[in-house]
């Protein structure tokens, strides 16, 4: 109760789940109806939000309005070691719909707990909106616990769905994050971590990222990651035709999706099962939309193949695989590794559409690579920046008058110029 507003009490906005009859060791019926009779009474006044205590409680939040209205119901808890939500619905943890009377954009607000599954085909959270032209909702300090399995996903984005997601960790499942209906979701992960471990079979895959975008939505779904990292490590083996595979990111359509990634670490592991036909891919971009595109920017991205026995299993760090669409590699460090002798690696690999490359570290590559220009400062003799260890390692032009040009390097926290002799 400390955690509460004496304030937001007295108002009736803030309403704790225990006053309407949920508790830990209830029933997964019995605490969802309570929820249920809270968020009914925020939807019918002016909002506001449901705090769920400390403890593990079976329940299922829908967040979905009975009747016509733009109020918002947000959830917080006591903390990711205290409040822990759990339940067995395939259809989701807490969803958030607003598909019900009115459509009304939902931006609903989620912090502070966690969220766990035990069903292997269940969704830990279903991020749904039917209609949202503005506003985003807000998950902060949140925990997603999906089960370990082919099939569980953490987080699924549907509709118009708009979420700012900062400071929390998605963990186990198939897929971390799985952009479902693409009409106008915008994604954007703020230092958050998603890590998968799966064990499969066959084609299933192991991606932290997966979105299948459809040009007949007509809109543009939107992906914005910044700082957090992406891990995966899978267990696959192949016992039919098709091989599986493990993917950081896995973008596939033909539908417009933009994407930009910034200092980002993906780490993405294939254990393989004895056979050959394995991949291990860091980025996998098949959109074959013209207008979609994937920026990375100063991220590191690394793919492993580990017992591999065949030329036939590969590990990419970055792989364009589809016409028109545009991938752009701007500073980082790309690299695809192997635990054994055989596995064919490449750290850049362009089959088709435009793979774009500045100031990267990597050492392979297969396809044509377009190198973008490193365009460096021309700066008057009067305007050049004072030597200090913030300028170390980089350089300048200086423009002293008419023909003459020299270079100047910045180390050691001390500057030198290099004589550009006469023009020719």
């Amino acid at each position: 109760m400390s955690r509460l507003s004496s304030r937001g009490l007295s108002l009736g906005t803030i309403l704790d789940l225990g006053d309407f009859g949920g508790a830990p060791g209830l029933s997964l019926a019995a605490n969802s109806a309570s929820f249920d009779a809270a968020k009914d009474r925020l939807y019918r006044r002016e909002g506001g939000s449901i705090y769920i205590g400390p403890g593990l409680w079976d329940i299922r939040c829908l967040l979905q309005p009975t009747i016509s209205t733009s109020n918002v119901v947000n959830i917080f808890g006591a903390g990711r070691e205290a409040t822990i939500l759990r339940g067995t619905a395939i259809d989701g943890i807490v969803t958030l719909d607003n598909s019900g009377p009115g459509g009304v954009a939902g931006n609903s607000t989620i912090r502070d707990l966690t969220i766990r599954t035990n069903s292997a085909t269940a969704v830990g959270m279903v991020l749904h909106a039917t209609s949202n032209s503005s506003g985003f909702g807000i998950i902060s300090n949140v925990r997603i616990d999906a089960q370990l399995s082919s099939e569980a996903r953490a987080i699924q984005f549907g509709g118009n769905a708009r979420y700012y997601i900062s400071d929390s960790e998605i963990l186990f499942g198939a897929e971390g994050i799985r952009f479902a209906s693409n009409t106008g979701v915008r994604a954007h992960l703020f230092n958050c971590d998603i890590l998968c471990l799966g064990a499969g079979t066959n084609a299933e895959k192991i991606r932290g990222i997966f979105a299948d975008p459809d040009v007949a939505f007509g809109s543009t779904p939107h992906l914005l990651m910044s700082g957090g990292q992406i891990r995966i490590v899978g267990s696959l083996t192949r016992v039919a035709t098709a091989a599986p595979a493990v993917r950081g990111i896995d973008v596939t359509g033909d539908g417009i999706f933009t994407s930009k990634l910034f200092g980002v670490n993906i780490d993405v592991a294939d254990f393989v099962g004895g056979v050959a036909d394995d991949e291990s891919t860091g980025v996998y971009w098949n959109d074959s939309n013209a207008a979609s595109t994937m920026e990375l920017h100063g991220c590191g991205v690394r793919a492993i193949v580990n017992n591999d026995s065949s030329a036939a299993d590969t590990a990419q760090g970055v792989w364009a695989n589809a016409a028109n669409s545009v991938v752009r590699v701007l500073g980082g460090r790309v690299v695809a590794e192997r635990s054994g002798a055989s596995a064919t690696l490449t750290d850049l690999r362009r089959v088709a559409g435009t793979l774009e490359v500045a100031g990267t570290d990597y050492a392979s590559s297969s396809g044509t690579i377009t190198m973008l220009r490193n365009y460096t400062r021309v700066v008057a003799t009067g305007s050049l920046p004072a030597a200090g260890a913030v300028k170390d390692g980089t350089f300048i032009i200086e423009d002293v008058a008419a023909g003459d040009r020299n270079l100047i390097l910045y180390a050691g926290g001390q500057r030198f110029r290099i004589d550009g002799g006469a023009a020719f």
